[in-house]
């Protein structure tokens, strides 16, 4: 069984992981990382791997007596990374105490809380920090400022990966994509690009999946999403639809009782710019085809 490790680190913390990494690979012989992928968070960068139950507890020791931060914790990575923090303690100085400890335990939130936040793609948690700025530090709106468009991209990249990864989540995880790419407060921050993103990733798994296929209808018709995103979908049931019409006869059916072509066609005009030449006329052409079936 493989457990997953997420760390939040700097670039030059990055050789320190790998050393750790490679002197478990020296010690034991079916030692393995799994699926290691980095990601960009603020001016840090999250890095996650999966290795053996196993070496799960030993890893995270090693990790957290190096003071790599370690998010994502389950209770048995708690308990491990509290235990390394109070024997730390225990052999470091007895720090001095003052205003300053005052105030750090009288912040509401600290820039860990943050990355804790961003790192599960909380994204929303984040949002509200930057709203009621004037309840937190300005330090801490800036941090929380820097995270958030990583923040989502975690979010969209956890929900499509979960997606893909395990069918029987598929469903959720594309519940999670929609209400991110429709998300009001993102559009009221000119979130622009993580709106687009998440509508690209709803279209990746509608064509990854056959049976959400005929969810591309509603997203072409969704005027919640970026327009970009509803002609972009409607591409791409152009490019299935002219192609392989009697594949798709069902798909045929739904979009001709249910494709709004006359607001597609005012949506094109706003889209027009984020589109190829074959787009555009593969967009053209669905509208002519639906019509021409309408009668």
């Amino acid at each position: 069984m493989l457990k997953e490790i997420t760390t939040v680190i700097k670039e030059k913390e990055e050789q320190t992981l790998r050393s750790i990494i490679s002197i478990f690979k020296k010690n034991f012989s079916d030692f393995e990382i799994y699926k290691y992928k980095k990601g960009k968070l603020g001016d840090e960068f999250v890095i996650t791997f999966k290795v053996d139950k196993k070496y799960y507890g030993n890893v995270i020791e090693k990790l957290a007596y190096n003071d790599i931060k370690i998010f994502r914790k389950d209770p048995e990575a708690k308990q491990i990374v509290e235990e390394v923090k109070r024997q730390k303690r225990k052999a470091a100085p007895v720090a001095n105490s003052g205003w300053d400890s005052i105030r750090k335990k009288n912040k509401t939130i600290s820039e860990e809380d943050l990355e804790e936040m961003a790192v599960d793609g909380k994204y929303k948690e984040l949002l509200a920090v930057i709203k009621n700025s004037i309840q937190h530090p300005l330090d801490i709106v800036k941090k929380a400022k820097a995270l958030l468009s990583d923040s989502i991209a975690i979010a969209l990249n956890r929900s499509y990966s979960n997606a893909t990864e395990n069918k029987d989540q598929a469903k959720k995880e594309y519940k999670i994509l929609l209400e991110i790419a429709t998300d009001k407060q993102l559009k009221l921050n000119r979130l622009t690009k993580e709106l687009k993103e998440a509508g690209y990733q709803l279209i990746e798994l509608c064509v990854f999946y056959p049976d959400f296929f005929k969810n591309l209808i509603d997203i072409a018709n969704n005027p919640n999403l970026h327009p970009t995103i509803n002609i972009k979908a409607a591409v791409e049931l152009g490019e299935k639809f002219l192609t392989g019409e009697e594949k798709y006869s069902g798909e045929i059916e739904l979009a001709v009782k249910n494709l709004n072509t006359r607001w597609l066609n005012n949506t094109f005009e706003i889209a027009i710019k984020d589109l190829s030449n074959k787009e555009i006329e593969t967009f053209k052409k669905l509208v002519d085809f639906i019509e021409k079936k309408r009668g």
